[in-house]
């Protein structure tokens, strides 16, 4: 797990679970095969990704279930930028220190963290722990507060 991550996690109270996906039965080689080898719906495993506006003013952490598209122009109305995409590794490291895969919603300091209102229909989600196969199961509420998180209508 990455040592943002960590710090968030040890400071917070609100429970959580650590999933390693070394630990689970099976190969995980995809969210299908982490949601079914904890006996869990796909919508509950999410992606994380780092948004960046084209002259690089706004950046922002949006979160949703891997099985939705992320409505980057709301997100973009929502920042006050004209358009939003993906931060490139570089940008992605140097912001977050996080690798392209296992980004998460927490640690991530000033940046904004956006994360879906669809997501609170489940009991937990899961969200990437800063580190490739290493995985922090929340109550979608718990998430939001310990990442100074907002919802938002994020994904369609």
């Amino acid at each position: 797990m990455h040592a943002n991550v960590a710090a968030v996690l040890e400071n917070t109270k609100h429970p959580h679970k650590v999933h390693h996906h070394g630990e689970l039965p099976g190969d995980i080689r995809s969210p299908a095969d982490f949601a079914a080898a904890l006996g869990y719906e796909s919508g509950r495993i999410t992606k994380a990704v780092l948004l960046r506006s084209r002259d690089r003013k706004h950046f922002a952490v949006a979160l949703c279930s891997v099985n939705k598209k992320l409505d980057l122009s709301l997100i973009a109305q929502h920042l006050g930028a004209k358009r939003m995409t993906m931060a490139s590794p570089e940008e992605l490291n140097e912001k977050l220190g996080y690798p392209p895969i296992g980004v998460s919603p927490l640690g991530c300091g000033t940046i904004p963290v956006l994360i879906d209102e669809g997501l609170l229909a489940f009991p937990s989600i899961l969200a990437g722990a800063g580190e490739i196969g290493v995985e922090v199961e929340m109550d979608p509420v718990h998430l939001q507060m310990a990442a100074g998180a907002e919802f938002l209508p994020l994904a369609c």
